[in-house]
């Protein structure tokens, strides 16, 4: 019984080195930094499971921007719908009413200001940061995009 034990504890030890010795790797992992993320009021960030850029809201020279996570799904579902004027690398400013609408669960809110801001629309992605009020709760909401793809 005594050499049961021994092997038994060499083997676990044995199986305890080579599990930590280091692999070789011949790629560095990408990190996943494409998509939609945003946070409100500072809060932890959250990740749109889905997100588009789509040209032609209205015009050929309009753009609008979806995402979403967990999609009909109750109180944590979360939709941002964002309306812009054009659809070229700029600045857009959020008028009043109706440019930036966020979802939250059945409840949903207008900007009443802040801006979108375009850096990249190419090769089918596009990519920015916003930072937008609201009059309620939430009442600021800022994130990125990065390299979502166009329609």
């Amino acid at each position: 019984m005594k050499n049961a034990i021994l092997i038994f504890a060499a083997v676990i030890t044995t199986a305890g080195f080579y599990s930590c010795t280091k692999k070789s790797s011949s790629s560095t992992p990408t990190p996943a930094t494409n998509g939609f993320v945003w946070s409100e009021d500072g809060a932890a960030n959250q990740t749109a499971d889905s997100a588009i850029y789509n040209f032609g809201l209205g015009s050929s020279t309009q753009a609008f921007i979806m995402a979403y996570k967990n999609f009909a799904t109750g109180p944590t579902s979360r939709n941002v719908e964002i309306n812009l004027s054009g659809n070229t690398v700029a600045t857009y400013t959020i008028p009043a009413h109706g440019d930036f609408i966020y979802w939250r669960d059945t409840s949903y809110s207008m900007a009443t200001g802040g801006s979108v801001v375009v850096t990249s629309n190419s090769g089918g992605k596009a990519s920015g940061t916003f930072d937008v009020t609201f009059p309620g709760t939430p009442a600021h909401v800022t994130g990125t995009f990065t390299d979502i793809p166009t329609r």
